[in-house]
C-alpha cells in the first residue's frame, strides 16, 4: 500500500520516487494548481485525492485521482455547472446564488441520477464501471474505475486514419449492445462520437462522457457541447425529441467517420444540401447492407431514423445484398490513406469466396444445372447497384475535410431479373430506398423540384413509371420532389440563437441560400441572439424570398426594433428600415438602414440520383 501521497505523480499517478517530475509522463509536480478546478491534491470524502483534470464541460469536471482505501487510481466526476454556480475561497466548495439556486438543484438531482443509473451498469464492459456516488462540498460525485485509454479518434490517427469494416465490426459491435442495454435502463448519452469512446490496451472501446441531457442540447441554461457531424439534428433544437434514436444518429455517423476517414456534414448543413459520397475503393470493401444501415441510421429527421440500438446492430450485421464491386468513384481533395496491416490480427471477410467455398460443397451433391444457378444468383448480387451510386459524371474540388466526388455507376444488369414497382409519390426519397429490396434492385433519379400546395416539401409527386408495373432490374425510375407550399408563413424568430433561428426559417420553407445575416443593436436582446427579421412574422411571402435575420451585436445599443418579429417594415421586401439605426452585415461592412440589401444568387441544378435522400433544398 503506498504509504506517502506526495510521492505519486498528480498527472498519471505513477509512484514519483524522490524526483519531483515524473518519468512516466514528464508532469511536474510542482505545476500551480488551474483557476476553477479542484485543487492537486484535495482530499474528497478522506478517501480520494485529486489529480489533473481529464476533460471538463458545462456540466462539470473529470479528475483523474487515488483511492486511497483501494490504492489504485481512479476517475472522479465532479459536478460543477460554471454557468451557474462558482467555487468558494478556498477553491474546493461550490457557491450558487438565490437566483439559481432552483436551477442548480434541479440539474444536480439530474447528475445524481444519471451517476445511480450507471451505477446499476456494472455488468457493462464496454464502460467504466461506477463504484462510488456521494455528496460534498455543496455539490456531487461519483468515480469510476480508471484504465489507460486513448480516444478513438487518436487510436485512428495511429492505425492509418480510418479502418475497414471488418477490421471495426468487432470493436463497435459490443458498444451498440452496450448502448441498447443502455437505452433500456433509460439513459441516453447524447454525445456518442470519437472522442467519447475510448479504446484500451485490452482492445475495448469503452463509453465515455456521459452527461445530463441539457449538456447535450444546444438551447440549455447550461453550456451545452454537442460533437459535429456527430449530433443529430434534434439536438440542435425544434421540438427537442431526443431519445434512443439520437444515439443511433452518432454511432452510425461514428461508424461512417472510422470507415470514411471524414465525418458526416454537420447536421445543421444537411437539412439545406444532403450529400454523403463514400470513395469507391471504400465502397467496394462494404456489403450492401452496411451501406443500407448507414443510409438508415443517418436519416436526417428522426421519424426517418432507425429508431433503436438492436434495429441498427441487425441491419449492420445483415448479409444480404454481397459485396458492392462494380461503382467506380473518383475522389478529389482526398489523399489515399492505408490501415496499418500490424494495427489488427482481423481479416478481411470475402463473401463472395465464402459462399463460393459452401456451394462447392452442395454442388458434390447436386446436378451441374443446379451448380450453374448458385454461380448466376451470386453474380447477381455482387453487381448490385450501388445505394450511394450516382449515374452522372461531376466533379467538386473540396477544400475543406468533407467530402465530395465525381462519380460513374456501372448500368450493368441482370437479364431476366425483374422487380415491381412500389409506390413513390407520397413518399420521401428516405423512405423507398429505406426498404432493402427497393434499394437494392431500382434506381431513383430526381429530375425535378418544383413548388406544391398539395404535397409536403420533400415528398416525391411524380413518378416516371406507375406503382405496381413489373420492371427489369436496374431500371432507372425517375422522380419529381416537391419543394413544399410556393407561398409561406414567416415564423416568429425573435430571442432565438442564430443557428435556431436559421432552421425554423428553412423548416419554414425559406432556403438558405436566401437567408442573410446583419449585426443591429438592440437593448431589448441578449447579445448573439436575435433581433428579429424585415419581414414581419405572420407575413406570408414567396418561398423563394430573401429573407435578413437580424442578429444583437451589442446589448447596451440605443436603437429599438419594431414589428411582430423584431422587423422594421414588415413589407415583405428585401430591404429595412429601423428608426434612425444603421445594420452591419455579418462581414463587418456598415450599411445604412434604408440601403437595399442585395439578393444572392442560388443554385438552381435539379438533376441527382439516390444519394439524394430527401434532405431541404
Amino acid at each position: 500500500m503506498l504509504q506517502d501521497i506526495n510521492k505519486l505523480c498528480m498527472n498519471c499517478m505513477s509512484e514519483l520516487g524522490e524526483e519531483e517530475i515524473c518519468s512516466a509522463c514528464g508532469f511536474d509536480n510542482a505545476t500551480e494548481n488551474q483557476t476553477g478546478h479542484l485543487p492537486l491534491k484535495t482530499d474528497i470524502k478522506d478517501r480520494y485525492v485529486i489529480g489533473t483534470v481529464l476533460d471538463s464541460n458545462g456540466e462539470g469536471v473529470t479528475y483523474i485521482a487515488w483511492d486511497k482505501e483501494n490504492d489504485c487510481s481512479v476517475r472522479v466526476r465532479e459536478f460543477y455547472p460554471e454557468k451557474i454556480a462558482a467555487r468558494d475561497e478556498d477553491g474546493v466548495k461550490l457557491t450558487v446564488s438565490t437566483d439559481n439556486d432552483l436551477l442548480f438543484t434541479q440539474y444536480l438531482g439530474e447528475f445524481i441520477g444519471l451517476a445511480k443509473k450507471l451505477e446499476d451498469c456494472a455488468d457493462l464492459n464496454n464502460m467504466f464501471r461506477v463504484i462510488d456516488v456521494f455528496e460534498d462540498n455543496g455539490t456531487a460525485y461519483y468515480v469510476t474505475e480508471n484504465a489507460k485509454t486513448i480516444t478513438l479518434r487518436e487510436f485512428l490517427l495511429r492505425n492509418g486514419g480510418l479502418l475497414t469494416w471488418d477490421q471495426f465490426k468487432p470493436l463497435a459491435t459490443p458498444v451498440i449492445s452496450t448502448l441498447s442495454s443502455l437505452h433500456a435502463k433509460g439513459i441516453i448519452h447524447g454525445g456518442i462520437s470519437p472522442e467519447t469512446l475510448h479504446v484500451g490496451r485490452d482492445g475495448i472501446i469503452r463509453i465515455t462522457g456521459f452527461s445530463i441531457q441539457s449538456i447535450r442540447m444546444e438551447n440549455s441554461e447550461l453550456s451545452s457541447q454537442l460533437y459535429p457531424g456527430y449530433a443529430a439534428i434534434e439536438q440542435y433544437g425544434f421540438d427537442g425529441k431526443v431519445g434512443t434514436w439520437t444515439d443511433v444518429y452518432s454511432i452510425t455517423a461514428t461508424i461512417f467517420r472510422v470507415l470514411v476517414g471524414n465525418p458526416p456534414p454537420e447536421a445543421t448543413e444537411r437539412v439545406s444540401s444532403d450529400h454523403m459520397i463514400i470513395p469507391a475503393k471504400i465502397v467496394e470493401t462494404m456489403p450492401q447492407s452496411l451501406l443500407n444501415a448507414m443510409a438508415k441510421g443517418l436519416a436526417i429527421m428522426a421519424d426517418d431514423r432507425i429508431k433503436s440500438m438492436d434495429k441498427l446492430k441487425t441491419c449492420l450485421l445483415s448479409q444480404s445484398g454481397g459485396v458492392i464491386g462494380s461503382p467506380t468513384i473518383a475522389i478529389q481533395g482526398i489523399g489515399k490513406k492505408n490501415v496499418d496491416p500490424d494495427s489488427t490480427d482481423l481479416i478481411e471477410d470475402d463473401l463472395g469466396e465464402e459462399s463460393n467455398k459452401k456451394y462447392v460443397f452442395i454442388a458434390l451433391a447436386l446436378t451441374l444445372i443446379i451448380l450453374f444457378i448458385i454461380f448466376y444468383f451470386i453474380w447477381r448480387l455482387i453487381i448490385s447497384p450501388n445505394l450511394f451510386g450516382d449515374k452522372d459524371s461531376s466533379s467538386k474540388i473540396n477544400t475543406s475535410s468533407e467530402i465530395t466526388s465525381s462519380q460513374t455507376v456501372s448500368d450493368e444488369i441482370t437479364d431476366g431479373a425483374t422487380v415491381v414497382v412500389p409506390q413513390c409519390v407520397g413518399q420521401t426519397l428516405n423512405e423507398i430506398l429505406s426498404d432493402v429490396n427497393t434499394a437494392l434492385t431500382l434506381k431513383f433519379t430526381v429530375i425535378e423540384k418544383n413548388y406544391s400546395n398539395e404535397y409536403e416539401r420533400n415528398t416525391i409527386y411524380y413518378q416516371s413509371i406507375e406503382a405496381g408495373e413489373t420492371v427489369a432490374e436496374g431500371t432507372t425510375i425517375e422522380i419529381k420532389i416537391s419543394l413544399g407550399p410556393e407561398m409561406i408563413k414567416v415564423p416568429v424568430v425573435r430571442s432565438m440563437t442564430l443557428e435556431d433561428a436559421k432552421l425554423t426559417l428553412i423548416f419554414a420553407g425559406f432556403q438558405l441560400d436566401n437567408i442573410i445575416v446583419m449585426q443591429k443593436d438592440d437593448t431589448t436582446i441578449e447579445d448573439g441572439k436575435v433581433v428579429g427579421t424585415d419581414i414581419d412574422s405572420g407575413m406570408t411571402v414567396s418561398a423563394d424570398s430573401t429573407i435578413i435575420i437580424y442578429q444583437c451585436n451589442n446589448p447596451n445599443g440605443s436603437n429599438q426594433v419594431g414589428g411582430n418579429n423584431g422587423g422594421g417594415n414588415g413589407g415583405g421586401s428585401s430591404s429595412n428600415t429601423s428608426s434612425g439605426g444603421s445594420s452591419t452585415s455579418s462581414d463587418g461592412s456598415s450599411n445604412s438602414s434604408s440601403s437595399e440589401s442585395e439578393t444572392p444568387s442560388t443554385s438552381t441544378g435539379e438533376s441527382t440520383t439516390s444519394s439524394d435522400d430527401g434532405g431541404v433544398g
